[in-house]
């Protein structure tokens, strides 16, 4: 523990009672820093209606202060529009399905997710109106906020993390007018996420690149929680550290799963336009139908959110009794459902802005004990961090046959009673949130006795 104890201002849109895998990073950061000398204070946004609450993750950082701005989220504006016009349309026309031959309505548009990953109206229309996404109507009361906050609290240092990006933006501003070293936290990669390949002209991907540079230049210090030091360093920044998601060991239950029965699948977490669940839902009915010997019961337990023609998928393709859709729950109810079962999912589609990241849920699924069913890119960090935990098994997102295998290997496993853990615990050990938190507390270390540097307006 360090001897002298200094104060940190948290920037982030997102904070607890909000949950989500984004949350629990600068969470856990506000809950372990105070282990390393950090006394966290936290500006975050209000709570924005529709997103998932979870009081437990509240009451880690009951003791942590937090000063909240109005979120004015445009992209929930823009879908509330849109899915009143949709609305309006139906009552007027009827609501139309797939006519004709072919696949329905449905599941062209799980298929084109799945192979493209295009963005929907909302996140184009979006894209159009916002810069640098979103949040940005947030930037201005949260600079006024931090500042006040910062000269109270007296704060030594500014980490402000991202996605949403105008938190960066506004972290620089706010560290600028303290006078005091700013570290830009990324969680994703900022110009080469995939979410973030599709703009609407020029000028938005100039205009987009410009920030991240200006923010770049202004940061002290870098952190990040995947190997994103190529982007960073092209754009501008200084040479990131690298402190990757992980688990809490006081959040973790045993891993207990039902002995007999079908293989118990579970995944937890978010789908989104890249890593749609299409090619696992065609392998659990290729095991259905008999097209990978004798059928297996298979049971796939989504825990979290998905796109909206994932429920009507499941009744397409036959599946009521293989999925069970479970819509958000606390994270300990989710880690329970974890425990209780025999395998973890992870889906990550198979693009090559992924490959060097890994979804958060892993180190959960690893820190459990669980085995582990890693669908997508054969390649890359996360698939790499599987193989050498000794975790499970790796089939890629777009081969529905290797999917398939996998799951009857799996299951086949179970019901022969050789389904155990080998994970080593040498190399998963590595993600403890408390080792992370001490990695943080050694970046503001070696940064709170240098001067912070001006940098240009954005």
């Amino acid at each position: 523990m360090a001897d002298e104890r200094h104060s940190v201002l948290l920037v982030t849109y997102e904070f607890p009672p909000t949950g989500g895998a984004g949350v629990q990073r600068l969470a856990k950061f506000a809950r372990y820093l105070p282990t390393y000398g950090w006394v966290p204070v936290v500006l975050a946004a209000e709570h924005v209606p529709g997103r998932a609450v979870d009081p437990s993750l509240a009451d880690e950082v009951v003791g942590v202060r937090v000063v909240r701005t109005p979120a004015r989220p445009v992209n929930a504006w823009i879908s509330s529009a849109l899915g009143f016009a949709r609305r309006m349309r139906a009552a007027l026309r009827g609501k139309g399905r797939g006519s004709g031959g072919g696949d329905s309505t449905t599941l062209r548009q799980a298929k084109a997710i799945s192979a493209t990953g295009r963005a929907g109206r909302t996140e184009r229309l979006t894209r159009f109106l916002t810069m640098p996404d979103f949040a940005f109507l947030w930037i201005g009361p949260a600079v006024r906020a931090g500042v006040r906050l910062g000269r109270e609290a007296g704060v030594d240092a500014v980490l402000a993390s991202g996605p949403p990006f105008s938190v960066l933006i506004a972290g620089k501003r706010i560290a600028r007018s303290l006078g005091v070293p700013f570290v830009a936290d990324f969680r994703d990669a900022w110009r080469d996420n995939p979410s973030n390949s599709w703009y609407p002209t020029g000028w938005h991907r100039r205009r987009s690149h410009a920030l991240e540079r200006q923010v770049l230049a202004s940061a002290a210090g870098v952190t990040s929680a995947h190997p994103l030091d190529a982007e960073i360093i092209e754009m501008g920044g200084p040479s990131p550290r690298l402190i990757p998601n992980g688990f809490d060991r006081t959040d973790l239950p045993e891993w207990s799963p039902v002995v007999v029965g079908p293989l118990q699948v579970t995944f937890m977490g978010t789908f989104y336009s890249v890593n749609g669940p299409l090619p696992v839902f065609e392998a659990i009915k290729a095991i259905k139908d008999g097209k990978h010997g004798a059928p297996r019961d298979i049971r796939l337990r989504i825990v979290g959110n998905w796109p909206t023609y994932v429920d009507d998928l499941v009744a397409e393709l036959g599946l009521e009794e293989s999925i069970d859709l479970v819509p958000y729950v606390p994270h300990r109810e989710a880690l329970a459902f974890l425990a209780g079962s025999d395998v973890g999912l992870v889906v990550y589609a198979d693009l090559p802005e992924l490959r060097a990241s890994t979804p958060a849920k892993l180190y959960e699924y690893l820190g459990i004990g669980l085995p582990i069913l890693f669908v997508g890119p054969l390649d890359g960090q996360a698939p790499d961090l599987v193989r050498r935990a000794q975790a499970g098994l790796v089939a890629a997102y777009s081969d529905v046959d290797a999917i398939a295998a996998a799951l009857v290997d799996l299951a086949d496993r179970k019901a022969s009673g050789t389904l155990g853990s080998a994970t080593r615990r040498e190399i998963v050990d590595a993600y403890d949130r408390r080792t992370q938190a001490g990695a943080l507390g050694a970046v503001l270390d070696s940064l709170v006795a240098q001067p912070a540097e001006g940098d240009a307006d954005a």
